[in-house]
C-alpha cells in the first residue's frame, strides 16, 4: 500500500513538473501545491496520538535537538545545555531570536 502511495505522488509531481514549461513566460513562476489526505487529531503536541500531527509538528515548531540523517543530534532551538551532576536537570541556553 505504501508503495502505491509512493509511486502516486512521483507521478503526479512528474505530471505537474511536465506541465509548468508550457506556455509560461521565464518571468512568471509556476507554484505547485501538494496537500495530503486527512488530517491531524490535534495541533496540540501534549494531546496528539497520530503520525500526521508529529509530521506537522517538525513543520511548525522548533524543537530542542534536530535529529539529523547520519543517526546523530544536534542543538536546534537550545545554544547549549548544561546537565546537573546526577543528571536529573538539564538547562538550556536558547538562542537569539
Amino acid at each position: 500500500m505504501k508503495l502505491k502511495s509512493v509511486f502516486f505522488v512521483l507521478a503526479t509531481m512528474a505530471l505537474l513538473l511536465s506541465a509548468c514549461g508550457g506556455g509560461q513566460s521565464q518571468q512568471e513562476p509556476a507554484v505547485v501545491t501538494i496537500g495530503w489526505t486527512g488530517g491531524p487529531d490535534s495541533l496540540n503536541p501534549g494531546a496528539a496520538w497520530l503520525a500526521k500531527a508529529y509530521t506537522i509538528f517538525e513543520l511548525v515548531y522548533d524543537s530542542m535537538y534536530d535529529l539529523n540523517l547520519d543517526g546523530t543530534y544536534s542543538m536546534g532551538l537550545a545554544e547549549s545545555v548544561e546537565r546537573s551532576d546526577d543528571g536529573l536537570v538539564y538547562t538550556f541556553k536558547i538562542k537569539q531570536g
